[in-house]
């Protein structure tokens, strides 16, 4: 005897075992057998034993493990207006400015170990940067609030682009609420780049993965593979000394190396005193 992979589902409650049919949707008692045979069926066909025959005849007097007698799909729930959302209500755009960086981070996807994907000199120009936030602009009409993050290669190589970037989207945008984030590795942050971070209110996530000896493992510096906890380290506290108010709007990007110990990268956020207060303020 065999029947066609049938529409139920099988579920066991206080030691006996019952069968949910969708089409007929009935719920029945069915031996442990039968609910040993259905819980793991693969095949488009069951061959039912000749011990199961009389149980599961019985069933199919019930149409149980009838064929779908109705059509269904899977529908999103606001599928009639992802036309109007798609052309209306776009919120924020990234804009790779280059892929070109100062560090070569032994897991980067730009390191050389993905076929195709290398550091490069590639850079954008700021006529391409204009049309994206032209694109935003017109496609942003119903959102409150728009974003412009900036991402690399290291985003800091580019920084005069940024800042014509971030003076024509404040045109653009004039009187919507505006904001900036940039993923940056913290080691070109000097006292002008912080100033204009500052002054245009970014979001500054930087990637960093924490102790000295976790972080100079991977992120190393590309003139020579020295490691960059020390100048990260060094730029956030100058950072924070010259805006001690702005860690509000500082977080970090970890790449998490199973080779490494958690623990130690753990308590190096939780209880380093300046780190700890950014990570806590995000928490």
């Amino acid at each position: 005897m065999k029947i066609k992979k049938p529409l139920i589902f099988v579920f066991k409650l206080y030691a006996k075992y019952y069968l949910y049919d969708v089409n007929t949707k009935m719920i029945v008692g069915i031996s442990r057998d039968l609910f040993a045979l259905l819980q793991n069926v693969q095949e488009d066909y069951i061959e039912i034993p000749d011990a199961l025959k009389n149980e599961v005849s019985r069933l199919l007097k019930y149409e149980i493990f009838s064929e779908p007698n109705f059509d269904y799909e899977i529908k999103y729930p606001q599928s009639e207006l992802i036309e109007d959302i798609l052309k209306n209500c776009m919120r924020t755009i990234t804009l790779q400015v280059t892929q070109n960086c100062n560090l070569r981070c032994k897991y980067c996807v730009y390191s050389g170990s993905y076929e195709n994907r290398t550091h490069s000199n590639k850079r954008m120009n700021f006529e391409t940067a204009k049309k994206a936030i032209d694109f935003l602009y017109e496609h942003s009409s119903l959102s409150e609030s728009v974003g412009v993050g900036f991402y690399g290669g290291e985003p800091l190589l580019e920084i005069e682009l940024l800042k014509k970037c971030v003076d024509y989207a404040k045109k653009v945008f004039y009187g919507k609420d505006l904001n900036f984030t940039v993923t940056t590795t913290a080691t070109l942050l000097t006292d002008e780049v912080m100033d204009f971070l500052v002054e245009n209110d970014f979001y500054v996530t930087v990637s960093f993965d924490g102790p000295q000896k976790v972080q100079d493992k991977n992120r190393v510096m590309a003139d020579g593979g020295k490691g960059s906890y020390i100048i990260v380290m060094k730029n956030v506290e100058r950072f924070l000394q010259r805006y001690p108010e702005y860690f509000e709007k500082i977080g970090f990007n970890v790449v998490l190396d199973p080779s490494n110990d958690f623990n130690c990268s753990n308590n190096f956020f939780m209880n380093y005193e300046m780190i700890k207060k950014i990570v806590q303020e995000v928490f």
